[in-house]
């Protein structure tokens, strides 16, 4: 089992010089280069995860509790856009996933497990969450596309601000309410989760977001990135949030700009009047300053907060923007369309009642609301 592991961390690691051409071989002399796709077609050889390749010559691949481990490094180093199939229900149910989570949006308030803040965004792990399924759980069908380790930084950045609700973005289906008056929250570009998980409202989201600098603080966004501090700011709040390993509301949350490099300045830019009046304060007083400061101790500027968190959340948006166009993504389909861009490497089926033999035929289907997944005219892959 570590050899099979080996292999396939050692074939995921040569993705780092490009998302889409994923190794470099010499076979007698000829310079080879290998696909996403041959990749992940070789590691389902290796592995023997029960798989098919579909009409688009994307690999169809089993997820369930007997693939989920040797899936971990194919699902760590991508995203995807995943359909819950609800053939009981009155719609399907859009979901997105980013590394080693799964991510679901709803009515802010309304999941007991995996949302912090209210946001309505819940959040799942892949390992924990797979093993769990059963005869009544929804069959899931992903498109995953591998990403650069750039990319890869880009996606988990822009779902981890979202998360720590740095700006907070309006629940549109079946008349959700919504608390308007809470810091950084969009009037428009509202979502459901089919809009949530291709990112159909990020474009509208970079444009109010650049509004609302400019009617706070008199200058474009443009004009803040001339400014050597800001960018310093916005580079640095981005990379700590990366990097953020809890995922709990204790250490993602909207005040976590306060504790990035160069947030001083760039408040004192946005808010110097409120800034100068600490610097009026008596002794004592500017001695407990420095105290609070030394203990980490955060005396909040909220004119400043607000924009900071503006600047962070339009940002990662306009990164999250471009991955997003680059991947070739459907920014208004409830099915599985993206399944054409040359950037869709594999389609994982979440399904643990499927045995191999039954998921290898072409008479597997799985019936939807809006779409009904089959393997017809697809072959297996041996």
């Amino acid at each position: 089992m570590k050899m099979i592991y080996s292999s396939i961390i050692l074939s995921f690691a040569l993705l780092i010089h490009s998302p889409v051409v994923s190794a470099q071989l010499n076979c007698a002399g000829v310079h080879y280069q290998k696909s996403h796709r041959e990749i992940v077609v070789d590691n389902v050889l290796v592995t023997k995860t029960p798989a098919m390749m579909s009409r688009e010559g994307v690999p169809v691949l089993l997820m369930s509790k007997d693939t989920v481990q040797a899936l971990k490094p194919l699902v760590s180093n991508s995203m995807g856009v995943l359909v819950a199939l609800q053939p009981h229900w009155k719609n399907d149910h859009g979901l997105a996933r980013v590394g080693n989570y799964i991510i679901d949006v709803d009515t802010p308030g309304a999941r007991n497990f995996g949302e912090i803040h209210q946001t309505g965004l819940a959040w799942k792990s892949v390992e924990d969450y797979v093993p769990r399924m059963n005869a009544q759980s929804n069959r899931i069908v992903e498109v995953l596309f591998m990403l650069s380790p750039a990319e890869m930084e880009t996606a988990i950045t822009y779902q981890k601000v979202r998360r720590a609700a740095i700006y907070r973005v309006p629940f549109t289906f079946g008349g959700a309410k919504n608390d308007m008056t809470q810091l950084n929250t969009l009037k428009a570009g509202g979502e459901h989760c089919f809009i949530f998980c291709r990112g159909g409202s990020v474009p509208e989201h970079v444009r109010e977001m650049e509004a609302e600098i400019k009617n706070k603080t008199g200058k474009t966004f443009a004009e803040w990135k001339q400014i050597k501090e800001v960018n310093d700011f916005l580079d640095g709040a981005l990379k700590m949030i990366y990097e953020t390993k809890d995922v709990g509301e204790g250490a993602l949350n909207p005040r976590i700009s306060l504790k990035a490099p160069h947030a001083a300045p760039v408040s004192y830019m946005i808010a110097p009047k409120k800034a100068d009046a600490q610097a009026d304060k008596g002794f004592f007083a500017r001695i407990v300053d420095q105290v609070k400061d030394r203990l980490k101790v955060e005396t909040p500027n909220a004119e400043a907060l607000e924009v900071m968190n503006w600047m962070i959340g339009l940002e990662s948006s306009m990164r999250y923007k471009k991955l997003l166009s680059n991947l070739g993504m459907d920014s208004y389909g409830s099915g599985w369309a993206e399944i054409r861009s040359p950037r869709a490497s594999a389609i994982l089926i979440y399904d643990n009642t499927a045995t191999a033999e039954a998921f290898q035929k072409q008479d597997y289907k799985l019936p939807g609301i809006f779409n009904t997944w089959t393997h017809q005219d697809m072959q297996p892959i041996q």
